[in-house]
């Protein structure tokens, strides 16, 4: 809650906490408390930000671990090393993006 309140002052943490909309009494009855977040955030469409019920729903959904985030990481671990530490992030994208293009097997149509 303290990383939420210091890097997102609008954030509806004390709203939460106090029960006030959109939190409402009900919301924290036993039988709500026990529903999936992702559907819980879809019922609140009618009261929250748009922006927010997306955000809600992209981290909700994100995949944890998969095949194609793992090489990303270990793309990743290859441009950012002890040595690169002050390469920005942005930079690192685009050197990231490079280094994936160059290393892609050619599709077939490509070899053609």
């Amino acid at each position: 809650m303290k990383y939420a309140q210091e890097y997102f002052p609008n954030a509806m943490a004390d709203k939460f906490r106090a029960q006030t909309s959109p939190f409402h009494d009900y919301l924290f009855t036993p039988e709500s408390t026990d529903v999936k977040p992702v559907v819980w955030w879809m019922a609140q469409k009618r009261w929250v930000h748009e922006e927010t019920i997306q955000l809600a729903d992209q981290l909700c959904t994100a995949v944890s671990s998969s095949a194609g985030i793992e090489r990303l990481f270990s793309t990743f671990g290859l441009v950012l090393s002890k040595i690169r530490n002050r390469l920005g992030t942005e930079k690192a994208a685009r050197l990231v993006t490079i280094f994936r293009g160059l290393n892609q097997e050619p599709t077939v149509m490509e070899a053609e």
